[in-house]
């Protein structure tokens, strides 16, 4: 049963995860608005496919666009959405934390790496982009050991 718990643990953290990731970046975009132009091409990984394919300098340029407020916002996305995810994965696996939180930095780190190389990102980005999953997905599961050492054993 345990090994369940630790399975359905970490698809619903992917899932949250995922959904915070996608909120924190649509409020982004909301606080920093891109250009129509920028915000066409991003509607879509076809899109970005089609543009990286056709012209890749004006693929970088277009992100070159965005303001580094809104840059920023989403790397510290990409780092929220680990650690919740983490948390909830971690939370319901019980038996096995660190390995459920892990798990979710390692699919998110996966993701990141996705979005990275069908987006052309500033070197700063990919760098903290990556960096940022592991660790709060660790610290995640530290968190919730911690807290379920010291509940009364079942």
């Amino acid at each position: 049963m345990s090994i369940l718990r630790t399975i359905l643990g970490v698809f619903v953290g992917i899932i949250l995860a995922g959904m915070v990731v996608f909120t924190l970046e649509y409020t982004s975009h909301r606080i920093f608005p891109l250009s129509e132009e920028t915000a066409a091409v991003l509607s879509s990984p076809e899109s970005i496919a089609k543009l990286r394919e056709a012209d890749p300098d004006k693929l970088a340029a277009l992100i070159e666009s965005i303001p580094l407020p809104a840059k920023i916002s989403v790397v510290v996305g990409w780092a929220i959405g680990v650690f919740v995810g983490a948390l909830l994965a971690a939370r319901v696996s019980r038996n096995h934390p660190i390995v459920a939180a892990l798990s979710i930095g390692v699919v998110q780190t996966l993701a990141v790496l996705m979005t990275l190389t069908m987006i052309p990102h500033p070197i700063w980005m990919a760098v903290a982009g990556l960096g940022t999953q592991l660790p709060p997905a660790y610290l995640a599961g530290r968190i919730v050991k911690g807290k379920l050492a010291a509940l009364p054993a079942r």
